[in-house]
């Protein structure tokens, strides 16, 4: 058994989450793909999303990404995400995440609201484990009009974990255009460790494509 600072590893929930996310992979629509070529590597990150209502007050929303390095090593995690939202924006959120080593499992409640040219997503949870943790998850587009086939694209996540103290930050940027369902840019992926003001950077370039 092995112990993570986000959680408790147990080999079964790896197993089970990986087999519920290849199965809701299959029945999900792909909501995006992301391709990030950095000094050091390249980063990845493709999205899938399945209402499962009309409405779409019911969803799982799902997510994997790669980080990787011209030595060949990778990070791979992978996330799961049962919403309930209201009318209101607000809602529940019930989660799972596998990465190379670890698995962890929380709830927490989320706000999303959506327009034509912002849209912004936020959820602070709280991990199932014997030492649990906070976590702060969030998403924030700005995606004007330049012009009638051109917009500028802006994003911004971030990701924080507490326990009694900082454990870690993340920041995703990323600053470009959007032609059709296509985006491409600067990008900048962002941490910083607990105990060191030192914040580790990967700068590079990217290309987004989304699907309807």
């Amino acid at each position: 058994m092995v112990l993570s600072r986000y959680g408790r590893t147990f080999p079964f929930m790896k197993y089970i989450f990986t087999i519920l996310f290849c199965i809701v992979t299959l029945m999900a629509k792909t909501q995006s793909f992301e391709l990030m070529i950095h000094e050091d590597g390249g980063f990845g990150d493709v999205q899938f999303l399945k209402p499962l209502s009309k409405d779409y007050k019911w969803t799982v929303f799902s997510r994997t990404r790669l980080n990787t390095d011209f030595k060949a090593n990778n990070n791979l995690l992978s996330a799961l995400y049962l919403n309930y939202t209201t009318k209101s924006g607000i809602g529940g959120t019930l989660l799972g995440a596998v990465g190379n080593n670890s698995t962890s499992s929380g709830a927490g409640i989320h706000f999303t609201k959506n327009t034509d040219s912002f849209s912004i997503f936020a959820l602070p949870y709280v991990t199932f484990s014997e030492d649990p943790t906070l976590n702060w998850f969030s998403i924030a587009k700005y995606r004007p009009k330049l012009t009638e086939k051109l917009r500028l694209y802006t994003s911004l996540e971030l990701f924080s974990v507490f326990d009694l103290s900082h454990v870690i930050s993340i920041q995703r940027i990323r600053l470009g255009l959007e032609m059709s369902s296509y985006q491409f840019g600067f990008g900048s992926n962002l941490s910083e460790l607990a105990g060191t003001s030192e914040i580790i950077g990967d700068y590079g370039i990217f290309i987004r494509k989304t699907f309807n």
